[in-house]
């Protein structure tokens, strides 16, 4: 039985290595990374990127 998979005790676990550098971050999660960031540099940021925003939406 092959197993394409198997582990090298000289390479190690380079295959899975290789195969997780080729995952992108999502968009999300790199917009609500920005909104941090600007925030942390003294910006004022309403992140809507991710969640809930924690505060009332106006009526219509």
């Amino acid at each position: 039985m092959s197993n394409a998979h198997t582990f090298n005790t000289e390479t190690g676990a380079g295959w899975l290595s290789q195969s997780l550098s080729a995952v992108r971050s999502s968009p999300t999660i790199t917009t609500t990374r920005l909104a941090n960031e600007l925030r942390r540099a003294g910006k004022c940021i309403i992140g809507l990127s991710q969640g809930e925003p924690d505060f009332d939406t106006p009526t219509t």
